[in-house]
């Protein structure tokens, strides 16, 4: 049943590209040297979001792995399964943190004055993060009813698969919706990043 599961179980493939973060240029003077520098800053918590996903990511494939290989959970080999497991609820609660920590960069900008571009770019930003957020949290819950039924197997009692898959196509589902959403935040972003001149975004084009 477990290795069934893991059919649609795919969601962080897509998370190493699900945030591009912001990095900065040279600031000219007032506020807007100031929103460039917090973006630039922005730029730097960014790379420990980029390093977190990329661990949660080879932990997912780690477990798809494992699930694959182990048929019947037992209590002799619960233990397998569920350490892998707790160690993807760290780095989800990793990936959140350091997401939390680039926001606050993005949020000094909505701060300033007279700089509405930047904060119209900070502001897709944040809520890109929040996006981001919101689906690793979504991954961790996918891992936490295989983990579940894990447990029950290992107990010996009867799983119901038409329940399971159900909340792993309610999961799925609830994934695709926030990874549109963050691409359009992107986007749009993007957009405004190219306005402003904001070398980074020039790269990603």
């Amino acid at each position: 049943m477990i290795g069934k599961a893991l059919k649609k179980s795919a969601i962080l493939a897509a998370l190493c590209v699900a945030v591009a973060l912001a990095a900065g240029a040279l600031g000219c003077g007032g506020d807007e040297s100031k929103a460039r520098e917090s973006l630039e800053a922005g730029h730097e918590e960014g790379l420990e979001v980029s390093k977190n996903l990329e661990k949660l990511g080879k932990k997912e494939k780690e477990l798809d792995q494992l699930y694959q290989k182990t048929g019947q959970v037992t209590p002799e080999n619960l233990e397998t399964i569920r350490k892998p497991y707790l160690e993807l609820v760290e780095l989800v609660g990793a990936v959140k943190a350091s997401a939390e920590k680039t926001k606050s960069q993005y949020v000094k900008v909505m701060k300033l004055k007279d700089v509405k571009d930047y904060k119209d770019y900070a502001s897709l930003k944040i809520k890109a993060l929040d996006l981001l957020i919101k689906e690793v949290g979504l991954a961790g819950d996918l891992y936490a009813v295989f983990n579940k039924v894990a447990e029950e197997q290992a107990a010996g009692r009867p799983v119901d698969e038409a329940a399971v898959n159900n909340s792993i196509d309610a999961i799925i589902a609830e994934v695709a919706k926030v990874e549109k959403e963050i691409a359009k935040a992107q986007k749009d972003a993007a957009d405004i990043g190219d306005k402003l001149k904001l070398e980074w975004e020039k790269v990603k084009k």
